[in-house]
């Protein structure tokens, strides 16, 4: 059976078994048996309570999920027998680690690795991050010889520890700890090591957890699935961008996020849900401005209500006249001459970006900006224009397009010519005369191209707030005659669409992700 392309993300430090191990999440795993030990069991049942981060993926898929992993193995990276290839990269990878270089996939691993692995990260003092995977066993009498066997084959040998009754070897080299624990083999920083056992023998791991409770149902029947909890201490650094990203659009309140990832013959889906905090600027949160670009364009990237984002998260520094306030806006007054509260937050409303074209000549990209202040609009054009002129040493010259008048500029640090132009309620800037015409005068629009009305139906009607058509990309790609961008053109070939949408649903905003297939 073929594997899932995907596994989460590692500890910096993970141990030798555990990186042998977690390179075999990619290949595909013989069912285990004997020894004591369920390959079905669920990792959440003793990932520590308190766990930050919890991700989870299934390594042995069945129906049409292993159906869809094998299609996308064959399709997107042009392999004939997905997991015959990777079980080869993944014996490769065990010879060339010391203590893994007598150990095989087909025989040391696919005897006992059962369908789950999952990596928890948990807050430790002293500790940036300490991490731990487990992985279920079907057969744990196999995982423990195995090692053991690392361990005595590793230079210095890994001396045996035990915690709670429960064994373990312990690298020296990294502090890290690796050993059986009820059904599952665990693998990690000592401190996260003991955190999981502490949750084996007090029978209250995560999977009991009253946040971690109401939504695991989203992991049922899931190739993958994450779940953030942002209040426990420790949070990783990317948690707190993803916080902040889903703050933009009315979410990350004060309950747990959570990612499932699932795939179709056709298609790959990721969902993200999310604490709502009341503060959704509409029920879909997305901009028309998308649906508005020229019908040509194969990136396309709305924003909504950017000016008031900006507002919010200025109030949040302080009031105007408060020290880090003033230190702000001074910042961005002597960086680019303009005044955050004249110039920017009245003239910003919903922003959509995009890029069209298929060879290198005829690429333009673009922004398209929708004020709620033509006058703001105005006079911020007037302002960016002295700023190209003196802060990027380029050459200006009045411009009017389309009945939008503005400037256009040009100079080595500008890529290409640049139109900044405003009309009524519309502000557009963009490279090229083609491109800054075609978003003034767009036509029949974005939402009447067949990528659009593809993209919507993979969202079940949705509109999406982010699209890209993968054939032109893949065309601008294969104009370069490298190797490697021959590759990836041949790669991008395969993919039809990638659309993101996000809505608010009562308490909870959620968001999806989906790429399609050819």
């Amino acid at each position: 059976m073929p594997a899932l392309p995907w596994t989460p993300p590692l500890p910096r430090r993970l141990p030798r078994t555990g990186a042998a191990v977690a390179a075999v999440t990619l290949a595909t795993a013989g069912a285990g048996c004997g020894g004591g030990g369920d390959e079905n069991a669920d990792p959440a049942r003793i990932a520590p309570p308190h766990s930050v981060v919890y991700l989870v993926a299934t390594v042995r898929p069945e129906g049409e999920q292993a159906q869809a992993v094998d299609r996308i193995g064959r399709t997107v990276f042009r392999v004939s027998n997905p997991g015959a290839r990777l079980q080869q990269l993944v014996d490769r990878a065990l010879l060339r680690n010391r203590a893994t270089r007598n150990v095989s996939y087909a025989d040391d691993v696919a005897p006992w690795l059962g369908r789950r692995v999952a990596v928890v990260v948990v807050p430790a003092p002293g500790y940036s991050r300490a991490m731990a995977m487990i992985f279920t066993a079907g057969n744990t009498d196999a995982a423990g010889k195995l090692v053991d066997r690392v361990a005595r084959e590793a230079t210095p040998r890994w001396p045996r520890r035990a915690y709670r009754g429960v064994h373990y070897r312990l690298d020296p080299a990294d502090a890290t700890a690796q050993g059986v624990v009820g059904d599952y083999l665990v693998a990690g920083d000592e401190v996260a090591f003991r955190a999981v056992v502490d949750a084996f023998r007090t029978g209250r791991g995560l999977a009991r957890e009253p946040r971690y409770r109401r939504v695991a149902g989203d992991a049922r029947g899931k190739l993958g699935f994450g779940y953030l909890d942002p209040t426990r201490s420790g949070t990783p650094p990317g948690g707190a961008v993803l916080a902040a990203l889903l703050g933009s659009v009315g979410a990350a309140g004060s309950g747990p996020v959570t990612l499932s990832l699932s795939a179709a013959p056709d298609r790959i889906r990721v969902d993200v849900a999310a604490p709502g905090t009341g503060a959704a600027p509409r029920s879909d949160g997305i901009t028309p401005l998308v649906a508005r670009l020229p019908g040509d364009v194969w990136l396309a990237l709305g924003l909504r209500g950017v000016g008031r984002s900006l507002r919010l998260a200025l109030d949040r520094l302080g009031p105007p006249r408060g020290a880090l306030r003033r230190a702000v806006d001074g910042a961005v007054r002597a960086r680019t001459g303009l005044d955050l509260d004249r110039d920017l937050v009245p003239a910003l409303g919903d922003i959509a970006f995009f890029v069209r074209g298929s060879t290198v000549s005829s690429v333009g990209a673009g922004v398209v900006v929708a004020t709620p202040d033509p006058a703001s609009a105005r006079r911020l054009v007037a302002r960016l224009r002295r700023l190209v002129r003196h802060a990027a040493g380029g050459r200006t010259a009045t411009a009017s397009l389309a009945g939008a008048r503005g400037f256009r500029a040009s100079g080595s640090h500008l890529p290409g010519t640049v139109y900044v132009v405003a009309s009524g309620d519309r502000v557009v800037a963009a490279r090229g005369v083609a491109a800054a015409r075609a978003a003034l005068a767009p036509g029949a629009g974005l939402a009447r191209s067949p990528q659009y009305r593809e993209a919507q139906a993979s969202l079940g009607g949705a509109p999406p707030a982010m699209l890209v058509a993968f054939a032109p990309v893949a065309a601008l790609v294969g104009t370069s005659t490298s190797p490697e961008a021959q590759r990836a053109s041949a790669y991008l070939t395969a993919l039809r669409t990638l659309v993101l949408a996000w809505a608010a649903a009562g308490p909870r905003h959620t968001g999806r992700m989906v790429v399609t297939l050819r």
